[in-house]
């Protein structure tokens, strides 16, 4: 019975050392597979991270540069609001109130046209908030601009000439002076200081937004770099 059995299992190990060698063979290709595809894998989340980046970090510049922008031409409206209702008297004379509608006219434009090519950029509610209150100052604008031709108008009638228009220096800063008050009470004209201020705190708030979006989608991404440098080195053959 031990005879048989001795047998036996001499048969047995007899037979695994005849396929030894294709066993380790067999095996050895699985870990190059393995291998292979461990490095197929990194290399994909390698791109895919690289890419990643590029496209956040090429849109995130754009929105910063976007929002910087539209910032300084509110910021430009808001002065050439000043020029015209918080000037002194010594400039409140007839060519200057005509200067500072049209600079309020031009300011308004340049950041209408701009704003308009370039909101896709903004959140829906702040597209939307922005598009309403760019919207109405518009409406201002047309005040403004009204008044602008009527000006001009009154300019027709005299020839330009400034002894029959205002007579002297002090009836025309007293007569541009109401003016200028006549249209402070226009309910459009007042609100649009408003507006304009409005607008910049929007801008500002969505600022430290992408500020504070950036930083952790960097962590999110600094994450993820970690963990390939992880997987990476186990990777490797001792």
């Amino acid at each position: 019975m031990i005879d048989s059995l001795k047998l036996v299992l001499e048969d047995f190990f007899s037979i695994y050392d005849d396929y030894h060698p294709l066993i380790l063979f067999i095996f050895s290709i699985a870990l190059m597979i393995i291998s292979w595809r461990q490095k197929v894998l990194l290399q994909k989340l390698g791109s895919q991270l690289k890419r990643s980046e590029i496209v956040f970090s090429n849109h995130y510049n754009y929105q910063i540069e976007t929002i910087k922008k539209v910032y300084e031409l509110v910021t430009n409206m808001n002065y050439a609001n000043m020029n015209i209702f918080q000037s002194r008297d010594i400039y409140k004379r007839h060519d200057n109130l005509k200067s500072n509608i049209k600079h309020w006219s031009e300011a308004f434009i340049e950041l209408h046209f701009y704003f308009n090519r370039n909101k896709i950029i903004f959140p829906e509610n702040l597209s939307f908030l922005l598009e309403t209150e760019i919207d109405e100052l518009n409406k201002a604008r047309h005040i403004l601009l009204d008044h602008k031709i009527s000006m001009e108008e009154f300019e027709d009638k005299y020839g330009f000439d400034f002894n029959l228009m205002y007579s002297n220096y002090g009836n025309e800063v007293t007569e541009i002076s109401n003016q200028i008050e006549v249209l402070k009470k226009e309910e459009k004209i007042q609100m649009s200081i408003n507006r304009i201020e409005n607008i910049k705190e929007q801008l500002r708030k969505e600022y430290k937004k992408l500020i504070n979006g950036n930083e952790k989608k960097k962590m999110s991404i600094d994450r993820l770099k970690t963990i390939k440098a992880k997987f990476w080195k186990k990777s490797k053959p001792n």
